[in-house]
This record gives C-alpha cells, structure tokens and sequence, in this order.
C-alpha cells in the first residue's frame, strides 16, 4: 500500500514538471516578435545581406542628414490601394578591402522579380511626405531606425546596418533584391512574398505558425519522457525507492551521468526478504 501512494505521489510529481515544461516551450513558442530573416550574398569585396520585405502599414522615417533643405522627419503612408511600402533592412559587411567607399543612393538597391519588374529604392530625401511633430512634443518615435543612405567609408572588418524602402506595386512577386556597388550582387529569397495577403498567403502563414507549436510541444514532450526515463522505469517497476530515483533524475539528470546513475537505479533488482 505504501508502495502505490509513493508511486501515485511520483507520478504526480512527474506530471508537473512535464506539464511546466510544455507550458514554457508554449511560451517560447509563441512570444516574442520573429526576428527577420537574413538572406546574403557574398562578392568579391563585400558581403551583403537582406532581410525579407516587410510590408508595414505606416513608417516615420527620420530623414538622412545628408538631406539638405528637407523636413527632417518623413511619414510614407500609401493612399495608393494597389501599391504598398516595402522594408528592408540590409547589411554590408567589409571583411577584404582596406576601405570600400560606398555612396547609397536609389539605384544602390533593387527589389523585384528576376523575370518581369524591378523597382529602385526610395530616395529617402523626399520618400512619403513631411512630417511635423504636435507642438510641444519633445521627442518623436521613428518606426525604423538606421536608414542606409548616402556616403558611408566602410573600413576593413567593419559593417553597416540599415533600412531601405521600396515603392511596389501588392501583386508583384519580390523574389531577389540587388545591390549595385560596388558590383553587383543577387540575393534570391527562398520564397516568393507578395504584399499583398490573400487567403492563400494567410493560411500558408496560419499552417506555419501551427506546424511550428506542434514541433515544439512534440520536442517538449519526447524530451521530458527521455530526461525522465529513470523515473518511469522506477513507477512501472514499482520500486520502493522511486522517490529517491525521482529525485536524483531531477536534479542530476542534466549532467548525464546523474542520469546514468538514475537508470541503472531503476532497472536494478531489489534484494527480497524471504523472512
């Protein structure tokens, strides 16, 4: 009788700890803002890299300084229904040259298809319209922050990092994003991304986000059933020390050999007292 209350509390136990471990990987799985995704291209100077287009809805750009005579702060907000903004945040990376000199202008970057259209980047002087911040406001919250733009002496073992902009029409495919200097370099993105969602695009999303929590519940709960295999074996086997086996399963599992100890504690036979 003291046997099964032991077994029945251990199991308990053992649910618990299973249970707050799925409910952290459900956590993991599900909070938190997806960082973009880069995708690179390596040349014979520079390597570049570019994340996938976002397609934000509104953006507040602080205007380059190199903008002379321009408002300093920009809103691109389409009224366009069949235009919308892309967003790419791209990185270039000097890992060859002594100083590679770029000069990042509209026709440093093109987003596009490879077969049909090919849009240059916004002009980040004069992109969406000027913005005046309400009076009295003492600091105003851009929506992306570095822009690339303008001159920049990129010294060898250095990097610069920014957003540029594109102007695309929501039915074009934008498969590859090209950086012209100083030569040209093609990313192909291993999807096509249309900003434009169609119920299409919304359930391949909606089944991504799914496929990605059962993923993770199932990795949670093989895991948990690995780490705890001493422990089972213990309750199966109905030992008298399976509490003991819990505990040191739990708290020395993770240095391997605790859990060596565990196991072979489990499938031991226990000594029978014939008296």
């Amino acid at each position: 009788m003291q046997t099964r209350k032991s077994g029945a509390a251990l199991g308990r136990a053992l649910a618990l700890c299973l249970g707050v471990a799925l409910i952290v990987g459900l956590l993991a799985a599900c909070g938190g803002e997806e960082e973009p995704r880069e995708h690179y291209s390596f040349g014979r100077v520079l390597e570049v890299y570019a994340t996938e287009p976002a397609f934000p809805e509104r953006s507040l750009i602080r205007a380059p300084a190199s903008c002379d005579g321009n408002a300093t702060f920009r809103l691109l907000e389409h009224t366009n229904p069949n235009r919308t903004y892309a967003a790419v945040q791209v990185r270039i990376v000097n890992r060859t040259a002594g100083v590679a000199p770029l000069f990042v202008h509209a026709e440093t970057a093109v987003l596009g298809d490879p077969s049909s259209d090919r849009i240059f980047a916004l002009d980040l002087c004069t992109a969406g319209v000027p913005y005046e911040p309400p009076p009295g406001s003492e600091a105003v919250e851009t929506t992306h922050t570095p822009l690339l733009w303008g001159n920049v002496e990129l010294k060898k073992g250095f990097q610069v990092r920014g957003w540029m902009f594109f102007d695309v029409p929501k039915t074009l495919a934008l498969d590859a994003f090209w950086w012209e200097d100083p030569e040209t370099q093609t990313i192909i993105y291993s999807r096509n991304l249309i900003a434009e969602s169609t119920e299409g695009n919304i359930l391949r999303d909606a089944l991504t986000g799914v496929v990605g929590v059962v993923v993770i519940v199932a990795a949670v709960l093989v895991g948990g059933a690995l780490y705890f295999l001493p422990t089972l074996i213990a309750i199966v086997r109905r030992k008298r020390n399976s509490m003991a086996i819990f505990l040191m399963n739990f708290f020395l599992g993770w240095t391997f050999i605790g859990w060596v100890v565990a196991l072979v504690w489990s499938v031991s036979y226990e000594a029978v007292d014939l008296r």
